[in-house]
C-alpha cells in the first residue's frame, strides 16, 4: 500500500516515477591485497568475503560497513589461508586450510575469534550458511555429504541423500535446507531442486520443463515462502522462483529467451539477486528480472558487474565484478532513500505537524494533498493520508 500511495503522490505533483537507482561502493582489500571477493551481507550491513594478494594468499575478512576498511578474521588451526562465506548478526562462518592438509569449516565472532566446527578428524569440510538457531550447513568428505552442525556443539543432523553426494546452499531459521540432488528416488535421474525438512523428509520442487536435462537447484529461501535458484528450460538454465502456490516462475524471462541465468539470494521483501550471461541481475515480482548495471548511477562507470551474491532486508546488494583498473573486486550497491509520502514537513519523522501540513495543502487546493489519486480533493484523501501516516516511514 505504501508503494502505491507514494506513486500516486508522485503523479499528482507532476513527476514520473523512476527506476530504482543505486550507488556503487567498492570493497577494498587488506593492505597489500589486490583482489576482493564478496559472499554475504547481514541486515546490519556487515559484509563478509575474502581479500587476496598477487601471490594468491587469501584471508577471510569482514567489512563492518560501507566505506570502512576490511577486518581480517585470522587463520584456522595453524593453517595458511581462510575464506569468508556467510555472516548473520555479526557472527561469521567460512573455510580455511589446516595443518593436516585438508580444508575445514570455522565460525568467528568478536568475542571468540575463529574456531573450528565440523568433524574433529581431518575431513575435507565446506561451510555454506547458518541460521539464527546456531545451526551451520556443511558439506564434508570427498564425495561430499551434507550435515546440519550445531555451532555451539551437539549432535549433527545428517541429510538423506539416497546414498550419493548432494549439493546444499542454505538453511533457514526453521532448519529447512535447500539444494539439489540427482538421486532422489522420484527425481528421474536429473538433478532436482530439493527442500530437506527437519523431520528428515525431502520435497522435490516442481520443474520449469520436465524434458530439460539441465540441473535444477534451490539456493535460498525467505520467511514468506519464496524459494529461488535455477531450473532447466529447454537447453538453457533459467533463474527460477518457487512460491509454493503455483507453477515455478521463469524469473529470467525478461532477459531474453536464450539468456542463461540463476538467482542466488532473496530477502524478506521478495527481492532476489543473481547472475546471468549479461551480468549481475535483480528480480522482483513487479519488475521481473533486470540487469543491475542499468540501475546504478555514474559510480558504475568502468565496472563490469558479473554477479550479485546476496541482498539484505534493507535492499542493500552485495556482488562481485571487475573494477575500472581491471582487478576483481567485490562491490555493494546502496539504493537511494525512498521518499516518505506522509512526511509532508520533510523533517524525517511523522508528527502532528505533518497533519497540519496536509491540512494546509488540502485547504489550498494543492495536488500534493490528493493522496487517493482520483484527481480531486475529498474526505477520501484524509483517509488515504491517515493510512500512509499509520504505516510509518
Amino acid at each position: 500500500m505504501r508503494r502505491a500511495s507514494t506513486a500516486v503522490l508522485s503523479l499528482a505533483i507532476g513527476t514520473t516515477p523512476a527506476l530504482a537507482q543505486y550507488t556503487l561502493f567498492e570493497l577494498e582489500p587488506l593492505p597489500g591485497g589486490s583482489q576482493t571477493f564478496a559472499t554475504g551481507i547481514d541486515n546490519q550491513g556487515r559484509m563478509i568475503g575474502t581479500s587476496r594478494d598477487d601471490s594468491g594468499f587469501r584471508m577471510a575478512v569482514i567489512w563492518p560497513a560501507v566505506g570502512e576498511p576490511p577486518v581480517a578474521l585470522g587463520l584456522l588451526d595453524g593453517g595458511t589461508e581462510t575464506e569468508g562465506v556467510a555472516i548473520n548478526d555479526g557472527v561469521a562462518i567460512g573455510v580455511g586450510d589446516r595443518t593436516c592438509g585438508l580444508r575445514g569449516a570455522f565460525v568467528w565472532s568478536d568475542t571468540t575469534g575463529i574456531q573450528a566446527i565440523g568433524p574433529t578428524t581431518c575431513t575435507q569440510t565446506q561451510a555454506f550458511s547458518f541460521n539464527s538457531s546456531g545451526e551451520a550447513l556443511l558439506l564434508f568428505g570427498l564425495p561430499s555429504f551434507p550435515a546440519v552442525w550445531p555451532i555451539d556443539g551437539g549432535a549433527p543432523r545428517f541429510l538423506d541423500t539416497w546414498g550419493e553426494a548432494a549439493s546444499v546452499f542454505q538453511i533457514d531459521d526453521q532448519g529447512r535446507v535447500y539444494g539439489a540432488s540427482a538421486f532422489h528416488p522420484e527425481g528421474g535421474g536429473t538433478s532436482r531442486a530439493i527442500q530437506w525438512n527437519p523431520d528428515g523428509s525431502g520435497r522435490l520442487l516442481d520443474r520449469l520443463d520436465d524434458s530439460s536435462t539441465r540441473a535444477d537447484v534451490a539456493t535460498d529461501h525467505n520467511e514468506q515462502g519464496l524459494i529461488v535458484g535455477q531450473a532447466g528450460l529447454g537447453g538453457v538454465t533459467r533463474a527460477t522462483v518457487w512460491d509454493g502456490l503455483a507453477a515455478p516462475i521463469d524469473a529470467g524471462a525478461a532477459l531474453g529467451p536464450d539468456v542463461p541465468s540463476s538467482l542466488f539470494a532473496v530477502n524478506g521483501l521478495g527481492q532476489a539477486v543473481g547472475s546471468a550471461s549479461v551480468g549481475a541481475i535483480t528480480w522482483d515480482a513487479d519488475a521481473g528480472a533486470r540487469v543491475l548495471s542499468d540501475l546504478v548511477d555514474a559510480s558504475v562507470d568502468g565496472w563490469a558487474l558479473t554477479s550479485a551474491q546476496d541482498i539484505n532486508d534493507t535492499g542493500v546488494i552485495l556482488g562481485n565484478g571487475v573494477a575500472p583498473g581491471g582487478s576483481p573486486r567485490g562491490f555493494v550497491l546502496v539504493g537511494e532513500a525512498t521518499p516518505c509520502a506522509a512526511d509532508l514537513d520533510g523533517d524525517g519523522s511523522l508528527t502532528l505537524f505533518d497533519f497540519l501540513a496536509f491540512q494546509n495543502l488540502f485547504d489550498a487546493g494543492d495536488a500534493r494533498a490528493d493522496f487517493d489519486g482520483d484527481g480531486s480533493l475529498t474526505i477520501f484523501d484524509f483517509l488515504a493520508f491517515q493510512n500512509e501516516f499509520d504505516a510509518g516511514c
